[in-house]
């Protein structure tokens, strides 16, 4: 029995255009993310999607609905598959961050990408445990399905970083990334990574 998982990151929204961390900030989605949900929809109408699990935060939420709409499955909100938690450096862009917590950065940028911590936030290395159980849970929840989980950039990293070791750069707005897991082998395959919707073949 195998069990299927596609993750898609949320629309396009203001701050990620301001270049600005959002974490769990409440952040809308603009025109152009809007459009990007848009037209996933009808490239999934081919996938055999049950239901959408989608991160509880502003921006997946509208995502999801937004597809949910066009392939008319119901939508489960949830807190796991949030966006990692920055704690201080929430709402602010890179060179903010390195002008006005210079140290703490330099520490985040000269570790081990497991290790990273966000101050008075989450580390990556609780992330990366919320996002395993997150698709454990999914899995759990959905055997012999195929899940669209609408989620974030850094939730599909630490997906990808669980699975795989591997520690991958951007998550483009709106693309996927589709896993499997078989039951009988108990092991997980991934079958595409930061892929357009209308690129893949169902």
């Amino acid at each position: 029995m195998q069990t299927r998982i596609t993750l898609i990151r949320h629309g396009e929204t203001p701050w990620n255009v301001e270049g600005r961390w959002q974490g769990i900030a409440p952040i809308p989605l603009n025109a152009s993310g809007i459009r990007q949900a848009q037209e996933a929809a009808p490239a999934l109408k081919m996938a055999g999607i049950g239901q959408i699990v989608s991160s509880d935060l502003l921006r997946a939420r509208q995502t999801a609905e937004t597809i949910a709409e066009v392939l008319g499955v119901d939508i489960i909100l949830t807190k796991e598959w949030r966006e990692v938690n920055l704690g201080r450096w929430q709402g602010l862009t890179k060179a903010e961050i390195e002008a006005w917590d210079t140290e703490a950065f330099r520490q985040f940028e000269q570790s081990a990408y497991v290790d990273r911590v966000f101050p008075e936030g989450e580390t990556h290395r609780h992330h990366v445990a919320r996002t395993a159980q997150a698709l454990q849970s999914t899995v759990d929840h959905f055997p012999a399905s195929h899940t669209l989980v609408v989620t974030h950039g850094g939730s599909i990293r630490c997906a990808v970083y669980h699975l795989s070791g591997e520690s991958i750069g951007l998550v483009v707005n709106c693309f996927l990334t589709r896993l499997v897991y078989d039951h009988d082998q108990q092991s997980w395959d991934i079958l595409g990574l930061n892929q357009p919707p209308a690129a893949v073949k169902w």
